[in-house]
Order: structure tokens, then C-alpha cells, then sequence
């Protein structure tokens, strides 16, 4: 959507491609701006003629990621700045799509079993790097109670960050 799009024809193109919110564009084709639904709906309340210009509604700068992020750089972009919807972007920094938290959450909620069991496999991995013969981690306690070693209490306290271990207590006996 060019930036001087009427909010009518904006409003018809989401309805025509059943989308709650698009990007716009300045003339060389560079993303400047996302508007909503929910923007217009506010603008229609706050007393704004839908012959306006898209310009005046947009939100902006446009927040995006690269198709070869993780998707938790995605997530963590989305929550830092509480936005719902990021720009991905091709490697050459062309658009690909529109990621929304909608879209994450369908993904998530469809592959919750695989998701823990990746997160208990990387739990373990971390386990079979730390030296002492017995590790106890509490969900919620400091990992630098777990160890004297600040190195390895950071590398923990990072990963549990990251991807909290599901289990309430684990414990692991290294060889």
C-alpha cells in the first residue's frame, strides 16, 4: 500500500484479502509504516474522513526480522517494544511477509510437545557441560545458588532466561 492511499482503498484491500492490517510503502516501494483495522475503526471515531491519506494513521518505524532469525528473535522483538505484527524480510532486505503474534501462537499452540522436548534436550545439554557431580536447579531459584563457578552460573542463568526448564526440580548425576 503506497503511502498516499485513501483509508477507503486501504480498507478495501484488507477486506478483499481478509488481513487486519498492511504496510506501506513510500513510492520506491521501502517500507515506512503499518496501519490497522484498529486504527482506522479510531480514526473513523475520532471524527477522520476515509478520503485521508494512509500516512496520517500509520504507525512507524516498521520493526522487522530476517527470514533466517529464530523465531524467538521475532518474539523478543514483539515483546521489548509490545507490538503484535513484524516485517520479515528476505536476506537482501526485500518483504516477505507480515508476522503477527496470532500467527506465533497458532505455531506454538500445534507444537507444544516438540517444543518441550527440544527445551528438555537443551536442558540436558547444558547439564552434560557442568562439572559437579550433582546439580539441583529449582524453577525460579538463582542458578548462581546452584554453582560456584560465575561463568557457568551466567551461562544458566542465561538459558533459563531463554528457555525456562519446564520441570519444577531436576536433578542429574554426571559420571
Amino acid at each position: 500500500m503506497v503511502i498516499e492511499t485513501n483509508l477507503y482503498d486501504v480498507l478495501a484491500v484488507m477486506r478483499k484479502e481478509k488481513v487486519g492490517s498492511v504496510i506501506v510503502t513510500n513510492a520506491l516501494g521501502k517500507a515506512v509504516g503499518i496501519v490497522t483495522e484498529k486504527d482506522i475503526l479510531a480514526a473513523g471515531y475520532q471524527g477522520i474522513g476515509l478520503e485521508q491519506a494512509v500516512e496520517i494513521l500509520m504507525s512507524s518505524p516498521v520493526l522487522s526480522v530476517f527470514t533466517e532469525d529464530a523465531i524467538t528473535e521475532a518474539i523478543v522483538l514483539m515483546r521489548s517494544t509490545e507490538i503484535r505484527r513484524v516485517l520479515v524480510r528476505e536476506p537482501n532486505g526485500s518483504m516477505c511477509a507480515l508476522l503477527t503474534n496470532r500467527d506465533i501462537f497458532k505455531h506454538v499452540k500445534g507444537n507444544v510437545a516438540r517444543m518441550l522436548e527440544i527445551k528438555l534436550r537443551h536442558a540436558k545439554e547444558i547439564m552434560d557441560m557442568l562439572p559437579e557431580p550433582i546439580i539441583e536447579i529449582y524453577d525460579g531459584v538463582d542458578p548462581g545458588l546452584c554453582t560456584e563457578d560465575p561463568t557457568l552460573s551466567e551461562l544458566l542463568k542465561s538459558q533459563l532466561a531463554i528457555s525456562p526448564v519446564v520441570l519444577v526440580y531436576c536433578t542429574y548425576f554426571l559420571k
